[in-house]
């Protein structure tokens, strides 16, 4: 099992930018039943839209950093802002290989879902990945689990409603490898043309 990426010892703090093109990242979410018992991406407090349709970030105060230390308190600024923790998650493919980032869906009965989104609008940048203003799933991915098992049919249930497309892979590898092949996320020569600006500017001044 590959070493887990400690922990950021201050605030999610990234670049921020507005990113004209679409970002792509990895991401899990909780499954839940909807309105109609229906299962959907998302826990029922914060589910992400079906249909192909776009989810955005909203802070509640709940989540922000500050409410480490009782202050939180929902900002003006627009989802994903710095120094808060809100917005929609994502992690480089690489980043992700990196590490055991999909170990919780070594068991078929978890009520969690692992795929793609496509991400635009105002990003919080960090080196493993990114927070976003807007997002929706386009890939669900089964990892080592048959189509034709229950949480198969499942997920493929869930990837119609969400009108995203299912793969299948044996592993983490082959997963990277079709990320690699398909030009899903940012190549390490554009996160560090993306992030260099930023890095300049805080050494110089």
């Amino acid at each position: 099992m590959r070493a887990r990426h400690p922990r950021a010892a201050g605030p999610p703090v990234g670049p921020t930018a507005v990113h004209h093109g679409r970002l792509h990242g990895l991401r899990q979410w909780e499954l839940s039943r909807d309105a109609t018992g229906a299962i959907r991406l998302g826990a029922a407090c914060r589910a992400w839209r079906t249909d192909g349709e776009t989810t955005w970030a909203q802070c509640s105060g709940g989540n922000s950093w500050a409410s480490v230390f009782g202050t939180a308190r929902a900002h003006e600024a627009l989802a994903p802002a710095a120094g808060c923790t809100c917005g929609l998650y994502a992690i480089h493919p690489r980043a992700a290989f990196e590490c055991d980032f999909w170990a919780p869906l070594a068991g078929a009965e978890q009520m969690l879902a692992f795929g793609v989104v496509e991400a635009w609008g105002q990003v919080q940048l960090y080196r493993e990945g990114f927070r976003a203003r807007y997002a929706r799933p386009v890939v669900l991915v089964l990892t080592g689990v048959s189509r034709r098992s229950d949480y198969g049919r499942l997920l493929e249930d869930v990837a119609i409603a969400h009108r995203a497309e299912l793969i299948e892979v044996r592993d983490d590898t082959e997963l990277f490898e079709h990320c690699e092949r398909t030009a899903i996320g940012l190549s390490a020569e554009e996160l560090d043309a993306l992030l260099q600006p930023a890095t300049s500017q805080a050494e110089g001044g």
